[in-house]
């Protein structure tokens, strides 16, 4: 049994089909099938919960959205998982590649690892290192074949069970047995192996299940921020040469801050809206950003943006994640708009100034297309303390001033104040350590962690690699692949 049918679940249930055709394979998924996952938030609409169960992370395809497009980052990026699994990290993460590229139609494009020397120079004369590593923009056409060919090979083969969602996992002496919630009410499965791949909509769930069967897990650093839109053409240069625009800052700042989803190149990106229903004390939307490659401009020209992370208060290792979430990060994002996104220009949250206009009016005065209209102007620097801000705001001078260099602009950061966005909040849930061995197993027998649930490595190639390790573990132990291998041998 997998729990959740996203890069990490689909990727384990393609390796076992693979490596053993016999094997019985069963996807609890808490979602809806790809063609019926529309966020009304893409077309303009308010954000309407879609009836409890969020499509922009759940369903068919996970963080893998029908009709957008994703990042495909090869290792050393997610770096911690060659401790994890040694030099085979490498070759796990051509094989994942591979994996998609056998369903994109076309070969995607690998760039990032072999970076212009004059680009570099440009990052260095800021004291900006940037972190190269291949990565490949699979755009929203590309991306819906790979999640159609998946279909097309897993579904007549699996028990798929979507708008399903598991509520209890159960050691049984050779297994498990699993307790499953539908609308028709609920049921028992069993499995000698059962693995949870259910990404960032099971965080407090997945960790749930895992603490009640005694799995040991490390508590989490947790990450906060903002997302910055702007004209695309500002990103384009950078996202050219790097698409996920990782940097190292040599010039410290009071609190560590990072890059987090750079979404620019030929076509900018999307601001998405995740909903953690009731993950947490109530309804909480943050924010996704999605590379696009194949959107088509209006009358303005189309966004891109990236979001900047700063670390949050370490968080009590004795207290439940979701309560300590709740207190650090989420209460003060609830008090300002209902736990829905809010924005300011750049102008005003440098000057921790309350917004002088409403949503509608700002809106109107940029010199290009918002992602998304389904935002209320508030004052978001006051979601971050003094020194938070204060990091914020000298690590995007920093990493904006050779940005536009690099784009042939000759004007300053502080020059599009008025005209860049920034939109919170963005939260990084770097999910609690699950130990596991180098096949992604619990001390529990037969139970795996794969993908973010397992906390190691964020990143849909990261989660396919996770994912097919398990593949092969579980198919190898099987009695039919014994069997075949006693006959080979």
């Amino acid at each position: 049994m997998i729990v959740g049918a996203g890069p990490g679940g689909l990727a384990c249930s393609h390796e076992l089909l693979d490596r053993d055709p016999d094997a019985r394979i069963a996807v609890v998924e808490a979602g809806r099938r790809h063609v019926r996952r529309i966020c009304p938030v893409d077309r303009g609409r308010p954000c309407v919960a879609c009836g409890g169960v969020c499509n922009v992370v759940s369903g068919f395809g996970g963080c893998m959205h029908y009709g957008d497009g994703v990042k495909l980052n090869l290792m050393p990026s997610g770096r911690r998982l060659i401790d994890l699994f040694g030099d085979a990290a490498f070759d796990l993460s051509a094989d994942a590649f591979e994996l998609f590229s056998r369903y994109a139609g076309t070969r995607p494009e690998l760039v990032g690892h072999n970076v212009a020397q004059e680009v570099l120079d440009v990052l260095d004369a800021q004291q900006l290192e940037l972190r190269q590593y291949p990565v490949a923009v699979l755009g929203e056409s590309q991306l819906s074949r790979v999640i159609e060919g998946l279909w097309e090979r897993l579904a007549p083969r699996v028990d798929m069970r979507l708008k399903t969602q598991v509520s209890a996992v159960r050691p049984n002496g050779g297994g498990y047995e699993v307790e499953i919630r539908h609308r028709h009410g609920t049921d028992t499965l069993s499995a000698p192996n059962v693995v949870i791949a259910t990404g960032r909509r099971g965080l407090v769930s997945s960790q749930r299940l895992l603490r009640e069967v005694g799995v040991p897990m490390r508590p989490p650093d947790f990450s906060l921020g903002v997302r910055l839109e702007m004209r695309a053409d500002y990103l384009r240069a950078t996202g050219l040469s790097h698409p996920d625009m990782k940097v190292t800052q040599r010039e410290r700042h009071a609190d560590k801050i990072k890059t987090f989803c750079f979404c620019g190149g030929t076509n900018g990106g999307r601001i998405k809206f995740t909903h953690y229903q009731d993950a947490f004390a109530g309804e909480i939307i943050t924010l996704d950003g999605h590379e696009t490659l194949d959107r088509v401009a209006g009358g303005r020209p189309l966004a891109g943006n990236f979001g900047l992370l700063c670390q949050a208060t370490a968080l009590d290792a004795d207290v439940d994640e979701s309560e300590d979430v709740e207190r650090v990060l989420l209460a003060p994002y609830r008090a300002m708009n209902g736990g829905r996104p809010v924005v300011q220009t750049l102008a005003d949250f440098r000057a921790r100034r309350a917004p002088a206009t409403d949503w509608p009016e700002l809106s109107a005065s940029l010199p290009f297309e918002p992602s998304v209209q389904n935002l209320a102007c508030a004052p978001v620097h006051a979601l971050f303390s003094d020194r938070q801000h204060a990091s914020l705001v000298s690590a995007f001078d920093n990493l904006m001033a050779p940005m536009l260099v690099l784009g042939g602009y000759d004007i300053e950061p502080m020059d599009l104040a008025d005209e860049i966005l920034v939109v919170g909040l963005e939260i990084e849930f770097l999910w609690s350590r699950v130990v596991v061995s180098e096949d992604c197993e619990t001390p529990q027998p037969g139970l795996f962690v794969v993908g973010d649930a397992a906390g190691v490595a964020q990143g849909v190639v990261q989660a396919a690699m996770m994912g097919m390790r398990v593949g092969r573990a579980v198919a190898a132990s099987a009695p039919a692949g014994r069997a075949r291998r006693a006959a080979i041998g």
